[in-house]
């Protein structure tokens, strides 16, 4: 799962992760999502 980490502050962090969803059968994409966090570090 691909993710990025990016320090905004000393004691703030915002976090992507990035998920997608394939079909095999017939190579369709069934869903892109992605994740935002924002987090406090104390």
């Amino acid at each position: 799962m691909p993710s990025l980490d990016y320090s905004v502050a000393k004691n703030w962090e915002l976090n992507f992760t990035g998920q997608s969803f394939f079909e095999f059968e017939d190579s369709q994409t069934l869903a892109n999502i992605l994740f935002v966090r924002l987090r406090w570090i104390f």
